[in-house]
């Protein structure tokens, strides 16, 4: 074998990703197939529970360093296709730029629909008739500007509350709402005129469906079409949920009935998740209310009086330093500083595979009023938060409870073998897949985690080798890290099986590992 033709180039753009990894793959040849045939035989873990960034409709404030700070490896974006239909240059929108950009650092992307027929004063169009198929074609197109790879298409965006009452009812005993019907049909039309010509073909959701933990929604006819189109429809891969609650007890029942609803078979994600009802019906309680806020209004000089909102509103208006914020969240009986625990644990037990989280204030947001009538705080629930916490480095204004618990989650991702420990029996795992392309395989993405890839982007590559590094150096330091991964071979002979050619490529992206340096 001759490394040189197999060197794996720490700066490789994307575009040279895919025959990188097939060249390198040759090179190992039939000793790493034999190796990834005998992890195969393994019985597959659980599904990764990975959390990514939710940028809504303002993907164009993509930040590399934020995204890279959090260890953070998927991205999610929605468009309004009704409004993209008055966009001249599809290549140069600001938020398609922002997920172009995204996929350039290595982000696997969630792209989501968003069908806001209500706000545009629209029905959901007839079927065949040429407004829809206006619609697919711009929607087709808004995808393609994006370009590949776009890992996760969700086909809508809250269509209980996008859509006019008429176009949610069922229009005779038996049949399936119209948004339903469109749906599917823009199924079928994406997946012939985009995914299937893709080299990766992309996994379709249906949804975005929310408040599922009440019995009205739970029982209406649309949600319930929705989910039988999901189970039904070889083409979907599963639904896409909001998670907003009050209580975690409402998180809980809500993911719950998803599971049971949907099976066993199909996969949830969850590409919004907040306790928004619960911070919002705060807002008019005084900030002293119990022992440990009287004692944060003291050491900042607020009077205990003072409403959450008019304290939110002066955060917004001036901003406070972090120690501040996180000395006022965690002194507030109402708020849960363990959101991003709590829920990563609900996800892990009903089997969702991604959930993204409202990622970033920017300084266009300072100035926001929480005072005003029917404000919903999600603001405040984000990971980064410039517009209420100003730092001398950007990159410090976070949420500081969520970013921990944020980062553990990021680090368990490395369980392979799901044992809720970071060890070397997960590396063993790991090591015979090394840059296999599961996709090109056509192995089931639900197999994708038990054989190494742990950001699901359907390959075993230098990523996932990042991830595992960040978590097993984060869990036992530096020194242990560089005890059992030595260069040029490792010190421990259970570590890596006694193959030359997988030993050259550890040795090889050990090497470029260390000669990156990361930037801030």
């Amino acid at each position: 074998m001759n490394p040189s033709r197999c060197e794996f180039q720490s700066d490789a753009v994307n575009r040279e990703a895919r025959r990188q990894r097939l060249s390198l793959w040759r090179c190992l040849g039939p000793i790493a197939a034999a190796l990834a045939g005998l992890a195969a035989l393994r019985p597959a873990p659980a599904a990764a529970q990975i959390l990514g960034a939710n940028y809504n409709e303002t993907s164009r404030y993509v930040d590399e360093a934020q995204l890279a700070l959090s260890k953070t490896k998927w991205v999610r974006g929605f468009f309004d296709i009704l409004q993209m239909q008055d966009v001249g240059n599809l290549a140069t929108n600001d938020n398609i730029v922002g997920l172009r950009r995204a996929q350039a650092a290595g982000q696997q992307v969630i792209f989501s629909f968003k069908w806001a027929f209500e706000n545009h004063n629209q029905n959901v169009p007839t079927p065949g008739s040429p407004q829809e198929a206006a619609l697919f074609a711009r929607a087709v197109e808004t995808l393609e500007a994006v370009g590949a790879p776009i890992n996760h298409i969700v086909l809508g965006n809250e269509p209980m509350w996008e859509t006019r009452q008429a176009d949610l009812q069922r229009p005779a005993p038996g049949e399936a709402p119209a948004v339903v019907t469109f749906t599917e049909r823009l199924l079928d039309y994406v997946q012939q005129h985009y995914g299937a010509l893709q080299t990766q073909r992309p996994q379709y959701y249906v949804g975005s469906l929310n408040r599922l933990y009440d019995a009205g929604p739970q029982g209406s006819a649309v949600v319930q079409e929705f989910f039988q189109l999901a189970r039904d429809n070889p083409l979907v891969a599963g639904v896409d949920l909001h998670v907003h609650y009050d209580t975690l007890q409402e998180a809980q029942e809500m993911m719950q009935f998803a599971r049971s609803t949907l099976g066993a078979g199909k996969d949830l994600l969850a590409t919004e998740f907040s306790p928004v009802w619960r911070y919002q019906n705060a807002l008019d309680e005084p900030i002293g209310a119990d022992p440990a806020g009287a004692q944060f209004a003291q050491q900042y000089g607020y009077e205990p009086s003072l409403l959450v909102q008019d304290y939110l509103h002066d955060a917004f208006a001036s901003q406070v330093s972090r120690q501040e914020w996180t000395d006022f969240i965690v002194s507030q009986p109402w708020f849960n500083e363990h959101h991003i625990r709590n829920m990563h644990a609900l996800f892990r037990q009903h089997g969702v595979s991604v959930a993204t989280l409202g990622y970033n204030q920017t300084e266009a947001m300072r100035g926001l009023d929480p005072t005003r009538s029917g404000y919903a705080p999600f603001q405040i629930n984000w990971l980064f938060i410039e517009g209420l916490v100003e730092e001398s480095e950007p990159l410090d204004a976070s949420n500081e409870p969520y970013m921990a618990d944020w980062l553990d989650a990021q680090h368990l991702l490395a369980d392979v073998d799901r044992d809720s420990d970071i060890d070397l029996s997960d590396w063993q795992l790991m090591l015979p897949n090394l840059m296999r392309d599961l996709a090109a395989e056509q192995i089931p993405p639900e197999q994708w985690l038990a054989a190494g890839d742990l950001n699901k982007s359907g390959q075993v590559d230098r990523t996932d080798f990042r991830i595992f590094k960040d978590a097993y150096v984060s869990r036992y330091g530096p020194a242990a890290f560089d005890a059992q991964f030595a260069v040029p071979e490792p010190t421990s002979l259970a570590l890596v099986p006694p193959a030359a050619a997988t030993a050259w490529l550890l040795q090889r992206m050990l090497a470029n590992e260390r000669a990156a340096r990361p930037s801030r």
